[in-house]
Parts: C-alpha cells; sequence; structure tokens
C-alpha cells in the first residue's frame, strides 16, 4: 500500500472485487477480451448467503444470552467497614485493626473498647473467572464481525440500489449518447441484480437483528464484570464447566467458530493486501480503455498488460492515439509519439481518513507530489460515495474533482484530476472519460481559436468574411465553404508569380509553404468543429465571436468558448443542449454531476440559471450568472 496515508485501506468487499476482477482482465486473451469483460461486480450473490459462522451465531446465541444474564459464580470473600450492629462476621484482622484505630470507638466502659465501626466479612458472587471472561470477550468479538459483515452488505445494497436508480434514469431527460451508454452498462447487471436484491436485503436484516441482540448482551452481569481484557487463546483449553455445562459448552463452540473464521479471515485479507496494489493497476487500465470507449474510441491494436508496449486508439474522427503503460504502473496518453497526459493509480483510499484533517493532508501530498508534473495528470483512487458524503464540501470538491489546473512555480499550468473509481459504482467510467475528455478536448477547443496563417509581406488575400488580418497572422475564423480552400490556394500560387515577376529578393516561405499553413488552419478548424459527442458527419452550426466561437451539431452537442467575467480567462464548454435546458436544480458535488451529466460535460453548468446556458469558471469557480443566479460556488 502507499506510505503516508492514514487509515488508507479500502474496504474489504471492494478490495475482493478488484481483485476478483483482475484475475479476470489477467485471464482475457486481448485487449478486447478486457473491453468485454464486466467491470462491475458480476456476482454478489456469495456474499448474500449466511456464512458457517453466521449459522453458527443464530444457533448458538441463546446459550450465550442464557449465560451471559444467568452465570455460573463462585463466592467471593471481601471485608467492608460497616457500623457495628451490621457486622455479621468479624475476622481477627477486623480486631486487630480496631485496636490501632480509636478513631472507630464509640467509647470505653472499664476494661472493655465499645466499637462505633467494625471490619466485617461480606460474601460476594465472582463472576470474573476464565469461562465468564470467554463469555465477555466474545460479545465483542461478535460485535466486530457483524458490524464488518453488516457494512459490507449495506455496501452492495446500496450498488444494487444504484442500479435500480441508473434503470429508473433511463426514462429522464439526457443526450442519446449517454443513454445509450447507461444502457449497455446496466445490461451487464441490471438482471442478476433483480435476483440479488432480495437475498442481500434478507441476509442484511436477519445480521442486523443479531447484531442487536448481541448488543443488548454489554448490559448483563458477565459483560459488565468479567475482564474483556485477559489473554484467552484461539484454541480453548477444555475446563470442566466448558465441557459438562450445556450453555457453557455451546459457547465453546462458538468461540471455535469465530476463531476459525478469524484465522480464515487474516489468511485472505493478507493475500488481498499482497495482490491488491498490482490489482487495482491493472483495473484502473482497464478502466481507462472504458473511459475511452465512453468516449467513442476504438482500440484498434496493442498489448494486453505488456511495460512500455502501445495500446492504439482512434476516434471517431480518425485521430489516432495511443496508451502506454510505464515500468512505475502509470498509463500515459500518447497522441503520435507525444505524452499529453498521465493517468496515476494510487491504491490507497484517501477518504477512508480518520477525519477531515488526515483526508485534507493526503489530497495536498498527493497534489504536492504530482500536481507539479510536465504533463497533465489523473488520479484514481479506489474511494467509496460514503465516504466522500460526511466531508465537508469544499473538501468533496477535492476528493472527486476535474477540469482544473494546478500552478507550481516555474512549472506551467496543468490539468489535475483527482477521480474515485470503484467495481461498485457505475459512474467510474464516465469520471474518467470526464477527465480524459478534458485533456483530450479543453485544449484543443481553448487555445487553437482562431487557427492562424503566418502572414507573409506579399500574400495580400482578397477581403473575405471569414478571414481577417490581425497584427502578423491571419485568422481563419469559421470553416472554409467548399470550393473555398481551392480558390485560396489558387490565389497564393497567383500572388506568389505576381511577386516573383516584380521582385528578385529573397522571401521567408514559398507558394507551397502558405498553402501548408493554410491547410494546417483548415484542419484546426475541422478539429474545432469535430463533435464531441457523435461520430456524425453532419452539418454544424458554427458562430464566431470576438474571440470565442460557438458550435451546435445536429445530434444536439453544443460546444466553444466563453470569456470568464471575474478573471478574464477562456475556459472551454460543452453540452447536451436537452439535458441543459430542462435545468439541474439538484446538480451540487461530483456524485450528482457523474449522475446528471456523466463524461458530456467540461465547465460545470450553474444548477440555477434560467433563460440560458451559463457556466462556473474552472480557473476562478465564479459562475457567469452570479451573483443573480444564486449559485454558492
Amino acid at each position: 500500500m502507499n506510505e503516508g496515508i492514514v487509515n488508507a485501506e479500502p474496504s474489504a468487499v471492494v478490495m475482493a472485487s478488484i481483485v476478483y476482477l483482475y484475475r479476470q482482465i489477467t485471464g482475457a486473451d486481448d485487449v478486447h477480451s478486457i473491453l468485454d469483460t464486466p467491470l462491475l461486480v458480476p456476482d454478489v450473490a456469495h456474499h448474500a448467503r449466511l456464512t458457517p459462522l453466521d449459522a453458527d451465531i443464530v444457533e448458538f446465541l441463546p446459550a450465550l444470552t442464557g449465560v451471559c444474564r444467568q452465570p455460573h459464580d463462585r463466592l467471593g470473600v471481601e471485608h467492608v467497614l460497616v457500623r457495628a450492629p451490621q457486622a455479621r462476621r468479624v475476622p481477627v484482622a477486623g480486631l486487630t485493626r480496631l485496636a490501632s484505630h480509636s478513631e472507630d470507638w464509640a467509647g470505653v466502659e472499664f476494661d472493655r473498647v465499645i466499637p462505633e465501626r467494625l471490619l466485617s466479612v461480606r460474601y460476594t458472587d465472582d463472576y470474573d473467572f476464565y469461562e465468564n471472561q470467554v463469555a465477555a470477550q466474545l460479545v465483542d468479538r461478535l460485535r466486530r464481525y457483524l458490524g464488518g459483515r453488516i457494512g459490507d452488505l449495506r455496501l452492495l445494497l446500496r450498488h444494487l440500489g444504484d442500479l435500480s436508480r441508473y434503470g429508473a434514469a433511463l426514462e429522464g431527460k439526457q443526450s442519446y449518447w449517454k443513454r445509450r451508454r447507461l444502457s449497455n452498462l446496466l445490461a451487464e447487471a441490471v438482471e442478476a441484480a433483480k435476483d440479488q436484491v432480495g437475498p442481500v436485503a434478507e441476509t442484511l436484516k436477519r445480521l442486523e437483528d443479531l447484531n442487536e441482540d448481541v448488543n443488548l448482551l454489554r448490559s448483563s452481569p458477565v459483560y459488565n464484570r468479567a475482564n474483556r481484557r485477559a489473554p484467552i487463546p484461539y484454541r480453548l483449553p477444555r475446563t470442566n464447566l466448558l465441557m459438562g455445562n450445556y450453555r457453557y459448552h455451546r459457547i465453546a463452540l462458538l468461540w471455535e467458530a469465530w476463531a476459525l473464521r478469524d484465522a480464515d479471515q487474516s489468511v485472505l485479507l493478507k493475500e488481498q493486501h499482497r495482490d491488491f496494489e498490482p490489482a487495482f493497476n491493472t483495473y484502473a487500465l482497464a478502466m481507462v480503455l472504458r473511459a475511452f470507449g465512453v468516449l467513442g474510441f476504438e482500440v484498434v491494436n496493442g498489448p494486453l498488460d505488456e511495460i512500455g508496449e502501445r495500446i492504439g486508439l482512434v476516434d471517431g474522427h480518425g485521430t489516432q492515439y495511443g496508451l502506454r503503460m510505464t515500468a512505475d504502473e502509470h498509463v500515459e496518453v500518447l497522441l503520435g509519439e507525444e505524452t499529453i497526459a498521465a493517468v496515476v493509480p494510487f491504491s490507497s483510499d484517501i477518504t477512508a481518513g480518520p477525519s477531515s484533517d488526515h483526508v485534507q493532508e493526503s489530497v495536498d501530498a498527493l497534489l504536492r507530489k504530482h500536481g507539479a508534473a510536465a504533463v497533465s495528470t489523473v488520479i484514481v483512487y479506489p474511494g467509496d460515495r460514503s465516504e466522500r458524503a460526511p466531508l465537508p464540501r469544499r473538501l468533496q470538491d477535492q476528493v472527486h474533482w476535474t477540469g482544473r489546473f494546478s500552478a507550481f512555480s516555474g512549472t506551467p499550468r496543468q490539468l489535475f484530476g483527482m477521480v474515485p473509481v470503484s467495481p461498485l459504482e457505475i459512474e467510474s467510467a464516465e469520471r474518467i472519460a470526464r477527465s480524459l475528455r478534458w485533456i483530450l478536448h479543453a485544449t484543443r477547443l481553448q487555445q487553437l481559436f482562431p487557427p492562424r496563417i503566418p502572414a507573409e509581406p506579399w500574400v495580400q488575400f482578397k477581403p473575405r468574411p471569414w478571414l481577417r488580418r490581425q497584427d502578423q497572422d491571419w485568422h481563419l475564423t469559421k470553416p472554409m465553404a467548399p470550393g473555398e480552400l481551392g480558390r485560396l490556394r489558387d490565389e497564393i500560387r497567383t500572388l506568389d508569380s505576381a511577386y516573383i515577376a516584380r521582385s528578385l529578393s529573397t522571401r521567408r516561405a514559398s507558394a507551397e509553404e502558405v498553402i501548408a499553413q493554410v491547410d494546417a488552419a483548415e484542419e484546426t478548424m475541422r478539429l474545432l468543429t469535430n463533435c464531441p459527442l457523435c461520430p456524425g458527419t453532419g452539418p454544424v452550426a458554427f458562430e464566431a465571436r470576438s474571440s470565442t466561437y460557438h458550435c451546435q451539431c445536429e445530434c444536439g452537442a453544443q460546444w466553444g468558448t466563453r470569456i470568464c467575467g471575474s478573471c478574464k480567462e477562456q475556459f472551454p464548454v460543452l453540452w447536451a443542449g436537452k439535458i441543459i435546458e430542462s435545468g439541474l436544480a439538484d446538480l451540487m458535488g461530483g456524485d450528482a454531476i457523474d449522475a446528471a451529466l456523466g463524461s458530456e460535460t467540461l465547465a460545470l453548468p450553474c444548477p440555477n440559471f434560467s433563460d440560458r446556458a451559463r457556466f462556473k469558471c474552472p480557473w476562478c469557480e465564479t459562475c457567469q450568472g452570479a451573483p443573480a443566479c444564486g449559485c454558492d460556488r
């Protein structure tokens, strides 16, 4: 596990699920087989069945209750100082004490002392002996065991409930592409979940009832008066009481069942700890591949999981990308031969700290370690929604966010994201896909407009509404209509010939070099107008503004750039029109964004807009509609 993280172990169910999926993934033949592997937990039925220890608790708990409430006892003797009329038996030590403590005398008559207080013998019930210590400590051990089982089952039941919730969400307003992705994911799990919810809920209710009965024993005489810290071996010595008494004998059997389960669980946990980090690294690679699939990429070639080997990817518009796992288990995203981003698997659960201060320390440590990287970085870690929910709002954003920039002195601002993933949360692939969308699309949308053509002294274009001169460049402000590119090339060649005829001076670029720059600008404009949500080739409405632009695809997607009125920075926006037009009043926090928008967003929309789409600046987090919108972030 990773160092420097407090109490960073994921839940046992998450660890077991990821190790299980790791074995499924490593058994796949190729990358396409990984994509076909269900990355949600495929079967939770074995968690829902009563374990042998569960069955033993059901059988032997009445005996434990009987012992704790009405135990065997021994006669204990104690000396207490009482008023003389109350003394029944006075030991020799009591007379000796009376002789040396005159304050306990009522007076002296002739040759004898009249006592006021005497040390008397009292016989009491003594419960603190070995067999009762076994019973008292068994109560604590069963409480811990049942608490862990109940927590695991609640986590699974919440996961199955999420599947049902997402199934209902298919009827809500969302883009066609998100509905199709969600349908495919749910197809992997919903049918199985229908048969699993009942057994999980039934077992959970039964264990909760058992746990309540065990907790009631904390008020019993044995639990309060027997030593619960005395060392007791896993294998109990066979005393007469444990062997000869019916109830105590059943307690011994229950102790041995617990000890056997605890020993087996310790071995299993050691194996999981040993396997978890490499398992999570492989799981993260599989999730990145799934996230690229969410973004419309296809795998064209590549190895299964070989260090340094490249997995080829191509998007719906033909752009070639690649993935490569490094020796330190990072997943590099390549454009050509250039590394443009890194996905860093982090196998500790940073939200599992004992307090929000410890969680904040972990977040700060990760930012210091990876925030100054030379490329954009996304950290994926095994996190659970129930652990994020109690954190302060600001900290919730820090442990689940993307689309912001880290800035360290002397380093360029790079995108930096932190994304929780889990086999028990169906949104995991959408979260990583949203981070990758920022890396793949945000820079392109934000920095490439308007495409520039270096202005040569001899190139004086005829006036065109979509081509304007600014400083030392020509700016292309809209896509060229069919035939315009050819006419522009012809004009460049004509200008080149005229310039050669009237001047013999040297110049910086030839006609073909200028044409190549025009072609590059047109290619850039084509990239800007490619729909991020669909692979369609239909018409895209393009509107150029002063220094920003806006596109709308026939599929309903809209994208472009905006300028923040507060910090004056430019930022990219993307949304599916039907969704944002329906209002997002409940859009608060990363998990809500996952459910409402998935990967189909860049800068986050304001949840309180009315007449038009407004967004929050990812640089300063100021909303375009503030303060009238009432948005608190």
